[in-house]
């Protein structure tokens, strides 16, 4: 018959041997922790004490497992002693769980805007891409101004000197857009280059595209006089 191997509890490190070196070093964190990860219960078992090891088995999750720790091996401390000890270890809980939740909501949140940057960048890429189809570009821009206005408010001026050199045509769908517009009207170099190369090289293209109600020239003349 193979021999049981013994050994010893680690109780506020003191090694732990008997019951009593047991009640002596009862540390509540540690007692704890070897019930939690079933060292306890095997401790008490290869050390032949059958009868706390069976009490240790059958206590209740239901009510605090401290408390029915300290009746099992009859730890004498007084009740406000233990209620501080049921206090601290609950808060240590509770904020355990608390952060717990905050990481579970930070990182769905990060997540998140993740994706809305990567769904943002990736209208930019079909912006470019169908950079000649006037009818996708004013579709792209109203999906700008109503899903991604934020991000086009911190990006705008990346924006105009991107599509400038990549989509013009971008730039009067964006300038077509109520809610859109005036980050480039309104913007000292943007409207200047506006007026000296981008709109004069291509207004007679716009007219094209737009028949001959594009009002927004009439907007920048407006700018342009104040």
């Amino acid at each position: 018959m193979a021999k049981t191997i013994k050994f010893n509890l680690l109780l506020d490190d003191n090694p732990v041997r008997d019951i009593e070196s047991l009640q002596n070093n009862f540390c509540i964190d540690d007692i704890l922790e070897v019930y939690e990860n079933g060292l306890l219960q095997k401790w008490l078992k290869v050390r032949g004490f059958d009868a706390y090891l069976e009490k240790v088995r059958n206590i209740n999750k239901e009510h605090s497992i401290i408390v029915e720790l300290i009746k099992i091996f009859d730890i004498q401390k007084d009740d406000e002693a233990i209620r501080e000890s049921i206090y601290s270890l609950e808060f240590q809980e509770n904020r355990k769980k608390s952060l717990e939740i905050f990481d579970t909501k930070d990182n769905n949140l990060k997540n998140r805007i993740a994706k809305y940057h990567q769904g943002y960048e990736e209208l930019i890429e079909a912006i470019i891409e169908h950079k000649e189809n006037m009818a996708f570009l004013k579709v792209a821009s109203k999906e700008i101004s109503d899903k991604y206005f934020k991000l086009f408010e911190l990006d705008y001026l990346r924006s105009y000197n991107l599509y400038k050199k990549e989509s013009p045509f971008m730039i009067y769908a964006i300038l077509m857009n109520n809610k859109l517009c005036d980050f480039f009207l309104y913007n000292d170099k943007i409207n200047e280059s506006l007026h000296k190369s981008f709109i004069l090289d291509t207004q007679p293209k716009v007219n094209n595209l737009f028949y001959d109600n594009f009002e927004i020239f009439k907007k920048l003349e407006e700018k342009g006089n104040d």
